[in-house]
């Protein structure tokens, strides 16, 4: 597959840096808080580890085979398997259009209910679906350039939120900090950290193909990703230690930002709901590729925007499990096959192994969820999954040596 090679290091790295710039990663980090200071930061940091070397991964796969990340699922999933894949797939970034511009929305309503007493939570979908709209239009006519001054105007102003927080955890007694009212296992903060990387995993070959180097491919994303998000969790996290309140509206208020309160949220909407919107189009590319690029974004947009109309907050969690049921698998699988087992299954209609490997994989990420398990849920589907998949790849092996010798 031709590609054209337009992604060095920095401009990937930069991409995936502003992808984790989101008051989603905000309000996750938040929702962390509830596992306590200490077990908190190691979930926050050992999730996003585990979760950059994923995206590391798969950027590297992309690079060296020059596809976007649904079509790459072919090695384990054949080509007819692959649009299994590519219909999860669009669902899930329709879904994150869906959430980006809802949870944002609510944070944009609290603020002006603040500054000016205004409050439309209808009007804020649809100033944001419209602003996403607008971004859509301009990243596909290739001016790649405003995603670049975005993210370095959200580095600023999220510079100047950390330094407001920190400057009132100065004026706070770590020991003072009462313990949640309802407290959340390592595990349970541990999947909430990973689960979020584990989201842009099928988006990071649509980007890495591109790169003009292995390093970059591998790097950028891992890189730029586990530095913002972090940061953004870690913002999150402190945030809701010091207010109380795991959504991002009182501590972007509590910092004093105001009207940069206002430029952060707008920007981060727009600069990673794009991302959702064109690796959506990519994945439906995989079943239609003559799929137009540009109406077909539009309309993800259009069908994420009046989602977001109905979307209530109280599903966010569930949203983020649902995402961890499928993708964790998937790439389990993928890598075992192509790190581990050398197994290309590209050229087949299906790879029944491949996707029998991932409905057990989702079982036993739903019956891991129900039982409980230390390390969370994600983690232990990914390990139950490359030994069950690697079983499936043996018994398929030595079945065929049977065939060939009879």
């Amino acid at each position: 597959m031709q590609v054209k090679k337009d992604y060095s290091w920095f401009p990937l790295t930069l991409l995936w840096f502003g992808a984790s710039m989101s008051v989603a990663e905000m309000q996750t980090g938040g929702l962390m808080s509830a596992a306590g200071l200490s077990s908190g930061l190691a979930a926050l940091f050992g999730g996003h580890i585990l979760g950059a070397l994923l995206l590391g991964l798969m950027g590297y796969l992309g690079y060296k085979e020059r596809m976007p990340s649904i079509m790459c699922t072919r090695i384990s999933f054949g080509r007819r398997g692959s649009w299994v894949l590519s219909m999860a797939n669009v669902l899930q970034l329709v879904g994150w259009t869906a959430a980006m511009i809802q949870l944002n929305s609510q944070t944009l309503g609290g603020i002006t209910r603040i500054l000016w007493d205004f409050e439309s939570a209808k009007l804020a979908v649809l100033a944001l679906a419209c602003l996403v709209a607008l971004w859509t239009f301009w990243e596909t006519q290739g001016k790649h350039s405003g995603n670049a001054f975005a993210v370095i105007l959200l580095a600023c102003l999220g510079l100047l939120t950390t330094w407001l927080l920190w400057q009132q955890a100065g004026q706070v007694n770590l020991e003072s900090i009462p313990a949640p009212a309802e407290p959340i296992s390592f595990g349970a903060a541990f999947e909430l950290s990973l689960v979020m990387p584990l989201s842009w995993f099928p988006l990071v070959a649509d980007y890495a193909c591109r790169a003009k180097s292995a390093r970059a491919a591998c790097l950028g994303p891992a890189l730029g990703y586990f530095i913002g998000s972090v940061w953004m969790y870690g913002v999150g996290f402190a945030g809701a230690l010091l207010t109380g309140e795991s959504s991002p509206t009182p501590m972007l208020m509590a910092a004093g930002l105001g009207v940069a309160a206002l430029s952060v949220l707008v920007f981060s909407t727009v600069v990673t709901t794009f991302l959702d919107v064109y690796s959506a189009v990519a994945s439906a590319r995989n079943i239609a590729p003559k799929l137009p690029e540009r109406p077909a974004s539009f309309v993800v947009v259009l069908i994420g925007g009046c989602a977001a109309m109905f979307w209530s907050s109280d599903v966010y969690v569930d949203f983020l499990h649902c995402i961890g049921a499928v993708f964790a698998p998937l790439s389990a699988i993928l890598f075992s096959d192509y790190f581990l087992l050398r197994r290309d299954e590209r050229e087949k209609a299906a790879s029944i192994p491949g996707l029998v490997s991932l409905v057990c994989g989702i079982a036993s990420y739903w019956t891991f969820s129900y039982i409980g398990t230390p390390i969370g849920p994600t983690l232990s589907c990914l390990l139950f999954t490359l030994v069950i998949h690697a079983i499936l790849r043996l018994l398929q092996k030595r079945s065929a040596v049977a065939v060939t010798g009879a």
